[in-house]
């Protein structure tokens, strides 16, 4: 991350019904929110935005057509022009031509991806009205890298059309499901505790400081433990301080012993931490040397010397059982579909097991995944939150391979 940026950038995400929203958006933004703000919203690829000019009847920031290599400055807005894809690099943005043949449906997800890979703990998702289910994928990737992340709720100004915001909540990883215009000064808050927590986890200036930090530590995974059964000791400690900070800042308590005694009495807050520190990972294939050792040692010798008739089962215990299993899905499939011919059929069985709160919390999700979450993999889908996955695979001779359960 260019450590010359040290504000806040905040995507901004929206389609139908994005205008209104976007106005109680920046009715509620202060004067010098101390944040730079990039607009995304979806248009026809024949269709030229206005949306820069109608954007400075709302707000008294400066607005910008976003153009390739425009550096991001504090107290900006970028709009996203029509037809282009939106990134970001180095605190640059970046813009590509669309692909003539084949529209991508999901510039928000692609946006807040990049965003989130290039501003870290600085990067913000907002997804505000819209008929889709656009952003979701790009909030997971905020918080996984530690950013803050917003949905709109039914207010004054919206949303018209709730299903991106709605979407983005189910996940469970929306810090702030608020009305629009309450946005702003949260977002201004965030970016004010930014400077006051910066690396907490790190910088203790004397031994006595650093015992602190340590007993403070050991608080947090005793609360933990006693209220939700999880113990994260074992945990690697910068990563675990770091959700801490992070959790800090979108409460705005400023002082380490002042969360805990937070914890102790707010058990929503321990929940929230506990979700926070079990982030979901959102790039398939992230451990790209271990995946290539399971596909080419491990995957093949399941399947040596396999009858017809018997199934392969893999088992899946991980927290994150739709993402993971569809990984060890996809790595079997490759051994499986380069498998000679045969007269009978062969089996797949992957069992995935799952943490109770999560159950309870998304029993029933389904989504594809876009190319902003799975550049290396093909084409790959989540299946329900079942415990049990099976895959009937048919040689040339019977038919193709297909999913039978």
């Amino acid at each position: 991350m260019n450590d010359v940026l040290r504000f806040p950038v905040t995507g901004v995400g929206a389609s139908a019904g994005g205008i209104e929203a976007l106005d109680g958006f920046f009715r509620g933004m202060p004067a010098e929110p101390g944040v730079a703000v990039v607009v995304v919203t979806h248009l026809g690829p024949d269709r030229e935005s206005l949306l820069h000019e109608i954007m400075t009847r709302y707000t008294a920031l400066p607005v910008q057509v976003a153009a390739d290599g425009m550096q991001l400055e504090i107290n900006s807005v970028y709009v996203a022009p029509s037809n282009v894809v939106l990134g970001v690099e180095n605190g640059h943005l970046r813009v590509r031509a669309q692909n003539t043949g084949r529209r991508e449906r999901k510039p928000i997800d692609i946006f807040f991806s990049e965003l989130a890979s290039d501003r870290g703990e600085l990067a913000v998702g907002i997804v505000l009205s819209g008929g889709d289910s656009d952003g979701t994928l790009g909030v997971k990737a905020v918080k996984e890298r530690g950013g803050l992340t917003m949905a709109q709720i039914a207010d004054g100004f919206g949303p018209q059309h709730a299903s991106m915001p709605e979407s983005a909540i189910a996940t469970g990883l929306v810090d702030f499901a608020i009305p629009v215009e309450q946005m702003g000064a949260k977002l201004a808050e965030f970016a004010r505790s930014t400077y006051v927590l910066d690396d907490i986890a790190f910088k203790a200036r004397s031994a006595a400081e650093q015992q602190q930090l340590d007993d403070a530590r050991k608080e947090l995974y005793g609360i933990l433990r006693g209220q939700l059964g999880h113990d994260f000791s074992g945990y690697k400690t910068n990563t675990f301080m770091r959700r801490v900070q992070r959790r800090m800042q979108v409460i705005h308590v400023e002082a380490i012993d002042a969360y805990v005694e937070h914890l102790k009495r707010d058990p929503q807050e321990v929940g929230a931490l506990f979700r926070d520190l079990l982030i979901n990972v959102t790039n398939f294939f992230r451990d790209a040397d271990a995946f290539e050792k399971l596909a080419s040692t491990v995957i093949p010798k399941l399947f040596e010397q396999r009858g017809a008739d018997e199934v392969v089962r893999v088992w899946v215990p991980d927290a994150r059982p739709a993402k993971r299993s569809t990984r060890s899905v996809s790595c079997c499939a490759n051994t499986w579909t380069g498998l000679p011919s045969c007269p009978g059929c062969r089996y797949l069985q992957v069992i995935s097991t799952n943490m109770p709160w999560q159950s309870r919390a998304r029993p029933n999700i389904r989504g594809s995944y876009s190319t902003a979450s799975r550049p290396n993999a093909g084409t790959v889908f989540l299946f329900p939150m079942a415990r049990v996955m099976s895959w009937r695979k048919r040689c040339a001779i019977c038919a193709s391979s297909r999913r039978t359960a």
